[in-house]
């Protein structure tokens, strides 16, 4: 209506009297409407744009609508778009709100400018550190989810929620294929909380995965590591050609269940399973509704041209197609969401929806030649400690993965060699556990009865 006024003057006096209208009630549309207005080029608004900003920022912050939030993050999105000048003042008007704010709102606004950045582009995340840093919880999510890194007590102020996670991750895992893929998306949270965090939880994810044998849950589960993270030009060499799709193999051990095994990751698995009912149940979380929407989802993004083959180094174009899944993402979101307490809700999913979601191969690092370089060379120089020890492991049960499954031609087996002479006579639980399911995979039938043995008297999840 404002766009045809043929007068400037009318278009002004109607855009004051909006700005001047203190909109009674919890409602953004005026808002809303005036920055349309800029979206569209009307000149009167132009002229009072940051004053236009301002006013929409602000009851950003102070309403208690969360799902009007989309809305104003798509307009202001809208117009760091449209006209480069108007990222410095957008951010102008933010730190000018943020000059009275107390901390929940300052919270808000660390949200909002990090809805508003992109990762790759980082136009305003120093900014939305300085405004959430020392705020105790949102802090410790910020930089688990966020940051490089996460203090050991940062942690302990999310550890319920971590543990919490972890077993969500493990139901998933052996529910069906389109929840072991968003276990193996999982894996990204362990990024910030360091090494030893990393290996230790990607070794315990094989280990459960194996409760139901070699194939099922395994087989998802590395594949769908593979797919998400394996990046041509940073990734360790895994196979001599990754142009070629790579066939699966017949091996027989692939059908194998370990039943004494399997029975002793079963009891572990049922007793976190219900452990994290009755925790959800204590927050009033129902975890069959959490993970319901998962449930075949993978298949209709898949990029796998091959019916019983797939292509390595292609993780970037599969991730657009993720990303592409909206109703996936929106799932993955309410889930963090929800397992993590974040409010309020719709500010930390923008910003994971911006700055997490987007990054996610590149926050599941085991793949990565510098650290398979650091892991192998602690091991030639005898200062292997609990990082490298429970990665050694990991490197070991995925080598019987490509031993499984792949043609033994086409994989690149010289880079599991020094792992494997160093670690063989390490009197390590999660390393013994390793070399046996390899060792069996590869023939020693012998293997068998002494990882039955370590079952029975070691809980394996916890090495």
């Amino acid at each position: 209506m404002v766009s045809e006024l043929k007068s400037e003057d009318s278009q002004e006096y109607i855009i004051t009297e909006m700005l001047g209208n203190e909109c009674m009630g919890s409602n953004a549309t005026l808002s809303l409407l005036l920055v349309g207005l800029l979206i569209d080029g009307i000149e009167s608004a132009e002229s009072r744009k940051e004053e236009i900003f301002k006013r929409l920022i602000n009851y950003s912050i102070i309403s208690d609508q969360t799902d009007q939030f989309k809305p104003i993050i798509s307009s202001l999105r809208a117009c760091l778009k449209k006209e480069a000048g108007n990222e410095k003042m957008i951010k102008s008007a933010i730190e000018t709100i943020s000059q009275n704010a107390v901390i929940s709102e300052r919270i808000n606004l660390a949200l909002i400018t990090l809805s508003l950045n992109r990762a790759e582009s980082k136009i305003f995340s120093d900014w939305s550190r300085s405004q959430i840093q020392g705020t105790g919880r949102a802090w410790a999510l910020y930089c688990l989810f966020f940051d490089e890194v996460i203090s050991s007590e940062m942690v302990g102020t999310i550890k319920d929620n971590i543990e919490i996670f972890y077993s969500i991750q493990d139901i998933l895992s052996l529910r069906d294929p389109s929840g072991n893929f968003i276990s193996a998306i999982g894996q990204s949270i362990s990024y910030s909380m360091g090494k030893d965090a990393i290996a230790k939880r990607a070794f315990q994810q094989q280990i459960v995965a194996l409760m139901a044998g070699f194939s099922g849950p395994f087989f998802e589960l590395m594949l769908n590591t593979l797919e998400i993270a394996y990046n041509s030009n940073l990734s360790i060499k895994l196979v001599n050609d990754l142009n070629q799709p790579l066939s699966k193999t017949l091996n027989p051990a692939r059908n194998l269940i370990i039943h004494s095994l399997q029975n002793t990751i079963k009891n572990k698995y049922i007793a976190l399973k219900n452990e994290t009912h009755i925790k959800l149940e204590s927050k009033k979380i129902d975890v069959d509704k959490l993970i319901d929407p998962f449930r075949f989802q993978k298949h209709s993004m898949t990029y796998r041209i091959y019916p019983d083959a797939f292509l390595l180094g292609k993780n970037e174009e599969f991730w657009q197609r993720v990303l592409s899944n909206t109703n996936m993402v929106d799932s993955i979101l309410e889930l963090l969401t929800t397992i993590f307490e974040m409010e309020p809700k719709a500010y930390w999913k923008e910003a994971l929806r911006s700055n997490y979601i987007a990054v996610i191969p590149q926050r599941i690092i085991l793949f990565e030649k510098s650290l398979w370089k650091e892991v192998e060379t602690a091991f030639i120089e005898q200062r292997a400690g609990k990082f490298e020890k429970y990665f050694a492991a990991w490197q070991l049960i995925l080598d019987a993965w490509l031993k499984l499954y792949l043609k033994e031609e086409i994989v690149n087996r010289s880079i599991f060699d020094q792992i494997v002479k160093f670690t063989r006579d390490i009197d390590e639980p999660c390393l013994i556990v390793a070399h046996c399911i390899r060792d069996y995979i590869y023939g020693d039938k012998d293997k068998l009865k002494e990882l039955i043995e370590i079952s029975k008297s070691q809980d394996i999840y916890n090495m």
